[in-house]
């Protein structure tokens, strides 16, 4: 009986552990997730018209990020603007989604990134989702991804699609991205 005991002890030790590093792991991961939601910000150019007041970041869906941007918005500036933190319910609040000037997807978001993209046409809303899948499957503008064989965060990004509405990456931005 006391291995049996034991074993179920030492069972409930890995699973502990197991979950504190997968804890650790996603606390990191948002980190770095919000380190690059602004660095993309202050590495793109948005047209005249959408460059005055705050900078706002929408971020659409349930993620630990969103806590992350807010302490970041709390003490940082994107050169003289403040950076506001909007959450978006869902897909459907178009309006909302207009008035940013990135929206954040959440990962379980992604599916609804293509329809989002084509209501918007021209409006100049830099689209950004992460986690599975690739830039083409998710539709948005810039993906940051773990690439498996580096185990780096790295990130895609569609000039094309940023052309179309405007938005103009820094050369910098570029030099760092895998460029579709």
């Amino acid at each position: 009986m006391t291995k049996l005991y034991r074993a179920l002890f030492l069972a409930m030790l890995i699973a502990l552990f197991g979950q504190t590093r997968y804890a650790q792991a996603q606390e990191i991961n948002s980190k770095i997730t919000t380190v690059f939601v602004f660095s993309f910000a202050k590495y793109i150019q948005w047209p005249p018209q959408a460059s005055n007041g705050n900078f706002v970041i929408g971020v659409l869906g349930k993620t630990d990020v969103t806590p992350e941007l807010h302490l970041l918005a709390a003490s940082r500036k994107l050169g003289a603007r403040q950076i506001e933190i909007r959450e978006i319910g869902d897909a459907s609040q178009l309006e909302a989604i207009r008035a940013c000037h990135l929206l954040f997807v959440a990962e379980r978001e992604t599916r609804s990134l293509k329809a989002i993209a084509a209501q918007l046409e021209h409006d100049p809303v830099l689209l950004v989702s992460n986690g599975w899948g690739s830039l083409k499957q998710t539709g948005s503008m810039i993906h940051i991804f773990l690439d498996e064989e580096s185990d780096r965060v790295r990130f895609e990004l569609n000039r094309e699609l940023m052309a179309q509405v405007h938005l103009k990456p820094s050369a910098q931005l570029i030099s760092l991205a895998d460029v579709k």
